[in-house]
């Protein structure tokens, strides 16, 4: 059992197992009963049962008194009448004072966050999205101009400032001709007013049918992203790649395609010939 308030009402939060019989008659849940606090218990009592209420429980522990009554005009909730000793008054007191103190976020606060998370969340999906279709107009939509690109763990280059159309050219020089499907989860998201971070899991799939090797590549990492919120909506402000491991055949994409060369070298420089995927 757990007790909270809001304002003078006092919360009970009873485990199922303590009033198994109230929910045989309400499987659903619900209110089990609505207590009252009086100074003087058998007084009360015997108001009740004057206005044929039956008394179905009654205890005591230390001074304190409780019973629960019933009627047939009740629909399912019980209504208890107790008398508290001073000790659990207190005890009582305490706790409403503790819930009083307790900071909580406005309405307005709480349903921005949730939007502000779940349009992120969207970005994230749209950019993969736009790699699966090969749409780099979406893909590239959802960065900011310029925005800054790690791509450390997987092409050995130092993070770079580009543009959102210059790496679409570059993913598109790396996934074009594959077959591509990229799925994220365990999206964690921090809040910082107008900017927020945030981590999203990735498998990155990739298939491209040869005769030299596997015809499938996967990558396996996550994303620690930072983003900003712009006119348009939130798009991706830093694009961190973290790899991890990889399984299949990484050579296919095609590290020596010239337009593969072009499109490295003008996020990276012309030193990114040796870099290993997108």
């Amino acid at each position: 059992m757990a007790f909270g308030y809001v304002g003078d009402v006092q919360f009970e939060v009873i485990e199922p197992s303590t009033y198994s019989e109230f929910l045989e008659r309400v499987p659903a849940g619900g209110v089990h009963h609505l207590g009252f606090s009086v100074e003087d218990y058998d007084a009360a009592t015997a108001d009740l049962l004057g206005r044929g209420y039956r008394l179905v429980q009654r205890g005591t522990f230390g001074d304190t008194k409780f019973g629960y009554f019933e009627s047939s005009d009740d629909p399912g909730t019980m209504t208890e009448i107790v008398y508290l000793d001073p000790n659990v008054r207190g005890m009582f007191a305490n706790i409403k004072a503790q819930t009083a103190s307790a900071k909580y976020p406005a309405t307005e606060e709480i349903v921005r966050a949730l939007w502000d998370r779940q349009q992120i969340s969207e970005v994230m999906l749209r950019f993969g999205r736009g790699l699966d279709l090969h749409d780099w107009d979406m893909y590239a939509a959802t960065l900011t101009d310029p925005f800054e690109v790690d791509f450390l763990d997987l092409t050995g280059r130092a993070p770079a400032t580009t543009t959102p159309k210059v790496w679409a050219r570059f993913a598109s020089a790396c996934l074009e001709r594959l077959l591509v499907m990229h799925q994220y989860s365990n999206f964690h998201i921090n809040l910082h007013g107008d900017a927020a971070d945030g981590i999203f899991y990735h498998v990155s799939r990739h298939r491209f049918p040869n005769r030299h090797g596997d015809d499938h590549y996967t990558q396996y990492g996550w994303y620690e992203n930072s983003f900003r919120r712009t006119a348009e909506g939130w798009k991706i402000s830093k694009l961190k790649h973290c790899f991890q491991w990889c399984d299949g055949n990484p050579t296919l994409i095609d590290l020596s395609d010239p337009d593969w060369q072009v499109a490295a070298a003008a996020v990276f420089g012309t030193g990114a010939a040796a870099a290993k995927a997108s």
